[in-house]
């Protein structure tokens, strides 16, 4: 992967290349910690007698609570709130050359919208690869065994 440099500091007047909702990875940890059982994104995932069980303050399994965190990202990434996202922007050089600036955008109480610049790359996947090393931008980047073994 070649990263490029440059003086820019505003993407705001930069056309998009892709975007779309986004999960830091801390807010996936805090999500798994603190799992609670919810019952209906659990139906048809367990049996009813574990469902019953749980129902009964039976604590959830790791692997239970891994299901748990990927029906809420699935629900989130389905119909996302809020403006947590990521944004990949281009930039064309006069050579004609595309450079893709990457970033996340969060939103904190109190504090607002936090743009957070990722960085610049030669191309579209690569910068996308970079997001995705801060976080999630597809339920299908939760990966639970590697969740469970932290």
């Amino acid at each position: 992967m070649k990263k490029v440099t440059a003086a820019r500091t505003d993407s705001s007047d930069l056309p998009v290349a892709a975007s779309g909702p986004f999960v830091d990875h801390r807010d996936v940890r805090e999500l798994y910690e603190n799992a609670t059982v919810d019952l209906l994104s659990l139906d048809g995932l367990l049996t009813v007698s574990r469902l019953d069980a749980l129902e009964n303050g039976a604590p959830p399994t790791k692997k239970e609570k891994a299901l748990l965190v990927r029906q809420r990202l699935k629900m989130f990434f389905d119909a996302p709130v809020g403006d947590d996202a990521y944004v990949v922007k281009f930039l064309v050089g006069a050579a004609g050359r595309k450079v893709f600036w990457a970033e996340t955008q969060s939103w904190r109480s109190g504090k607002g919208v936090q743009t957070n610049f990722v960085g610049l790359f030669s191309s579209l996947q690569d910068a996308k690869a970079a997001v995705r090393r801060k976080g999630l931008i597809d339920v299908r980047d939760y990966n639970w065994r590697q969740r469970c073994s932290r």
